[in-house]
């Protein structure tokens, strides 16, 4: 006998962007709808309301959840007939369910307006920009986003001045200059989720990864993972509901050099790929494959990756990157390695 339908309406009330997903308890398209709407955080029971009152029309009587890092937050609850999850609920539950997917050292890098937050040297960001900026300039734009989150980048520059920022925030998480860790890399959030190319969000953590460190990547296209994590709370089957919302984007390498890989795919013959100094190789391999990856060097490395939209990406650029803000040569460089992964980007498989 199958479990009666249920609804849920998760709220994520976040820094800049507020997401609404209605959700029922099939494992088939269980997210029904979704909207988001930029957070009203001097009232955060107008951009709420609006978003309950549009998506409740396609639901009969759904359970209302409510999460946010905002601590006022917990109070709509009595507005809107909701349950609250807190942050820490959240994480705890998705630490759980990282478990169940057999994900080896999850990494969760955010995207969200957080970043825009943190005190930052100017010259870390110019340096990964290809165009010519002065310190003022980027300055005011920093002070600009800060004071509007939400907004979108409007042209390639806009961009690429919000992916130097998420290089230089996510540059102190330890793991990624760990060879000796493999990890699986959960990225979600502002434009991790929504503006950037695989290929250009593969290149953001390949610019930070040391030599020798791998990694797989997985992207939460929908930015769906807090107000999953708050539904597990509430609703403990969704633990094990066999959808799978994140994308996988496939392994990246970083080989700090010239390197040799051998990739076994389990068939008659190993595939052997050399990768020349300051190149980035892409080999096509489906998500649903498995390969056993051995990176050969003073110190034979060997692992089992799995490919994704990319596959597996190799990067033989040396590290850290010789980048300096203000020079001609590092611009150059930066606008190659984009336009390098650009000409090797595939539809998915």
């Amino acid at each position: 006998m199958s479990a009666s339908k249920e609804d849920f309406l998760v709220i994520d009330i976040g820094t800049s962007w507020t997401k609404a997903f209605l959700v029922t308890n099939v494992e088939k398209n269980p997210i029904k709808a979704y909207l988001k709407l930029p957070t009203s955080s001097e009232d955060l029971r107008y951009t709420t309301g609006v978003l309950i009152n549009k998506l409740k029309t396609k639901s009969r009587n759904p359970k209302i959840i409510i999460t946010s890092t905002f601590d006022e937050a917990s109070t709509l609850t009595k507005v809107f007939g909701a349950v609250f999850v807190s942050k820490e609920q959240v994480v705890a539950e998705l630490s759980g369910w990282f478990g169940l997917q057999n994900f080896e050292n999850p990494m969760v890098l955010d995207g969200g307006a957080s970043n825009y937050l943190s005190n930052f040297r100017v010259a870390d960001i110019g340096s990964h920009l290809s165009f010519l900026i002065n310190e003022t300039e980027l300055e005011n734009f920093i002070g600009n986003k800060t004071l509007r989150p939400q907004s979108i980048p409007e042209d390639k520059k806009t961009l690429e001045i919000e992916e130097a920022i998420l290089r230089a925030s996510f540059s102190t998480y330890l793991d990624l200059h760990n060879p000796n860790k493999f990890n699986t890399v959960i990225v979600t959030g502002g434009i991790l989720s929504w503006s950037s190319k695989t290929t250009r969000l593969a290149l953001i953590l390949l610019d930070l990864m040391s030599a020798g460190k791998v990694v797989q990547i997985l992207q939460d296209p929908l930015v769906f993972l807090n107000a999953y994590g708050a539904l597990i709370n509430q609703k403990k089957s969704f633990k094990r509901v066999n959808f799978q919302y994140l994308k996988n984007v496939g392994s990246i390498v970083s080989l700090g050099g010239e390197g040799r890989v051998s990739l076994d795919y389990g068939l008659s013959e190993i595939q052997e790929v050399a990768v020349a100094e300051n190149e980035i190789v892409l080999v096509p391999a489906a998500s649903s494959q498995k390969i056993n990856l051995s990176m050969h060097g003073e110190k034979k490395q060997e692992l089992v990756v799995a490919g994704g939209v990319l596959g597996v990406v190799l990067d033989g650029r040396l590290k850290p990157l010789p980048l300096h803000f203000g020079q001609e040569k590092t611009r150059q460089d930066v606008a190659s390695w984009q336009k390098a992964l650009d000409k090797v980007e595939l539809l998915e498989i």
